[in-house]
Order: C-alpha cells, then sequence, then structure tokens
C-alpha cells in the first residue's frame, strides 16, 4: 500500500476519533493534522479541506465496494456497506448530521452510477433513451440514498441484513419488470 494512502487513513483515523469527541463542524483541519501528528501543510498536501477529507473517507471505507455490485451480489454488497457503517456509528451519525447537504450529493453521485450500469445491463435492447435511463437512475440513487440517511438518522436500529433484504425485493422487483421497458 502506497505512503499516501496509509497518510490518507490516518487522517481518516484521526477525524473518526475526533467525531466521538466533538461534532464535525466545530473539527478544524488543524484538530485533524494534531490528532494525527503531522503538519497541516501534510494535511493540505493531500486534502483541499476538510470535507474532501470527508468525502474521500465515505468512498474509501463504504462506497469503493459499489463498484463491483451487480443483481447478483448487491445483497452482499449493501450488507458489507452497512456493517461498516454501523461499525462507525458515532462517526456516521455524527458527520451526517453535521453535513447532511454535503452527504445526500456524496450518497447519490456513489449509488446512481451503479443503477446507471444496472439499468444498461437490463436494457439489454436499448429501448430506454439515455435520459430516461439518468432519470430512472437517479431515482432509484434517490431512494437508496434517502434510506441510508434515514437509517443513521433513526440509529441505525434495523440490521443490516433487515435493510439489505428489502431492497434486494426492490432490486428484483426492478428485474423482473425490465421486460416492460420503457413504460409508455
Amino acid at each position: 500500500m502506497s505512503e499516501a494512502i496509509l497518510t490518507k487513513r490516518a487522517l481518516v483515523k484521526s477525524l473518526k476519533s475526533l467525531t466521538e469527541e466533538k461534532p464535525f463542524d466545530k473539527i478544524t483541519v488543524g484538530d485533524i493534522a494534531e490528532r494525527c501528528g503531522v503538519n497541516r501543510q501534510t494535511f493540505y498536501y493531500h486534502f483541499q479541506d476538510k470535507y474532501e477529507l470527508l468525502r474521500w473517507a465515505y468512498h474509501d471505507a463504504y462506497f469503493d465496494m459499489l463498484s463491483s455490485a451487480t443483481f447478483e451480489n448487491w445483497n452482499d454488497q449493501l450488507i458489507g456497506i452497512l456493517k461498516k457503517m454501523q461499525k462507525d456509528q458515532k462517526f456516521c451519525m455524527n458527520t451526517i448530521a453535521h453535513t447532511k447537504g454535503f452527504l445526500i450529493e456524496l450518497f447519490l453521485g456513489a449509488t446512481e452510477d451503479v443503477f446507471h450500469a444496472a439499468i444498461e445491463e437490463l436494457d439489454e435492447n436499448n429501448r430506454m433513451q439515455e435520459e430516461e435511463r439518468r432519470f430512472t437512475a437517479r431515482f432509484f440513487a434517490h431512494g437508496v440514498s434517502g434510506t441510508l440517511l434515514d437509517w443513521c438518522e433513526g440509529g441505525m436500529k434495523e440490521s443490516p441484513e433487515h435493510i439489505a433484504s428489502l431492497s434486494k425485493n426492490m432490486l428484483v422487483a426492478m428485474k423482473n419488470g425490465s421486460d416492460n421497458l420503457p413504460i409508455e
């Protein structure tokens, strides 16, 4: 693993420990660098600001798994993400409470591409226009993102397996209805 990745992960670890002590919006770059044992310049070498660090933290810890998501492994991928989020519950709940709009866009971006690829796979006969594919992908991305955020804000009470099962049922219904695409 490269030194840059190790440094970035050390900065994330520092951020996560700080979110157990105070709200995200009260944490400074100086706090993160000091907790990590590096100077501010080292922080700025890797990230523009704490929001870029937060974006990288979510992608590295949770959303990178989505890049290999398919219909066949969606359930396992989602369970893996949800379990990691549960493990980092304080971090997730703190950052969502203080940066919800920022994280909504982050979650949407991470899930929209996955759904777009899935819709392209389902629509193998190219019956949908690209605009329809993008709209449908964004629609489902909003649903999944909203569900993840609600689950976090609600204290992550439902099991990851339960949330993934409900999501899988939705995807199966979408896949089974793909023969009728597009709806006119």
